[in-house]
């Protein structure tokens, strides 16, 4: 579950850059929204 981290943050710092290139801040939350549920279905904290 450890090396699990890095993947995160990584994947992380990727959206907050797709962040600075979408359009529509309603498009990033759903995005955010859609990451946190994968996340909570795979058990990472």
């Amino acid at each position: 579950m450890k090396p699990l981290t890095g993947r995160i943050h990584r994947f992380s710092s990727w959206l907050d850059s797709f962040a600075d290139r979408t359009s529509s801040q309603a498009e990033y939350e759903r995005a955010r929204e859609k990451t946190l549920l994968w996340m909570a279905m795979n058990g990472i904290r």
